[in-house]
Order: structure tokens, then sequence, then C-alpha cells
């Protein structure tokens, strides 16, 4: 027997041979925007005063208030860029609305703002808050918080007239 023959262990051949089959060991890392989605200890609910004036006639209006809660320990910046339904429709601001707001949750932060009426270009069982938190004008808002107007969540009917006197431009 040659010295080769007698030799124990795993060869260089067998080691190359095994690796060509092995899963490569080097992490792919995806580069995400720095800001993707609201952080999930911020919380958007719908407050008590929010209510609708249903029906094309009432330009599909809604009187929005909007309650925010934070319970990450820190303060977060939140601003709004728009709203739309689960149809993917605008809402349009009747006057001053969320977008003309910046609106600071401290540590501890749960309270409402609004109510501000919009309108839609269909009812909605569910809104869609676009916008910031942390970070304003990144290259596109994302989906801060949704908030269900129907279901289990039913919204009161408004009193008195809608201050919409329009649909949304896009319906």
């Amino acid at each position: 027997m040659t010295e080769e023959g007698q030799r124990k262990g795993v060869s260089r051949r067998t080691l190359v041979k095994g690796a060509a089959w092995a899963v490569p060991a080097v992490p792919i890392i995806v580069a995400a925007p720095a800001h993707a989605a609201s952080p999930e200890c911020i919380q958007i609910t719908l407050g008590q005063k929010a209510c609708k004036w249903p029906g094309a006639t009432n330009y599909y209006s809604y009187n929005l208030e909007l309650c925010f809660k934070n319970t990450c320990g820190g303060t977060y910046t939140v601003w709004v860029d728009h709203l739309e339904n689960n149809s993917k429709k605008p809402l349009a601001k009747c006057g001053v609305g969320f977008e003309d707001q910046k609106i600071v949750l401290g540590p501890g932060f749960d309270g409402c703002i609004g109510p501000y009426a919009y309108s839609s270009c269909s009812s909605a069982s569910t809104i869609r808050v676009y916008g910031w938190v942390g970070v304003k004008d990144t290259p596109d808002p994302y989906l801060i918080g949704e908030v269900a107007t129907s279901g289990q969540v039913v919204l009161a009917e408004c009193a008195g007239p809608t201050p919409c006197k329009a649909l949304p431009t896009g319906c």
C-alpha cells in the first residue's frame, strides 16, 4: 500500500465536491426604506365624534376624528398625506383636515384629533390613512393606519347637513 492510501480523513477533493452542493453562507441584505411602515406601537382608531352623512346626495361625507395612541416610549411626529377608502377612492377634505397638521405624539400620548369633514367617491367600509411617521417627505407616503367604518364598528349618522359641497376630483 502506498502512503497516500493509508491516510485517513477527508481529502481536498472530497471537500471541493461537497462545497459545490452546499448552500452559500453569505447573507443577502435587501435595503428597505428607513420608515417603510409605522411602528406597531402607534395605533390609529376612530374617535367617538366620528360620524357619516350617508349617500350620494351627501357626497359620501364623513366627519372623521382620528385617535392616536403611542406606546413606543419615545416621541413620534405624524404627518397625514391623504386618506382613501377601501376601493382606493380618495377622500377630500371639506375645509381644514388632518393633512394641515403636524401631529406630535409624546410618550404615552392617547388622544384624538378632529373631527374634520371629508367627502368621498363612494361609501367605505375602511378608511386608510397614508403619510409618514418620524420622517416627512420620503419619496412616497405609506399606509400608517386604517380604520373600519362598518362591520363591527358602525358609524353613527351625523346631525345636520354636510359641509361638503362636492365629490373629490377624480370620481
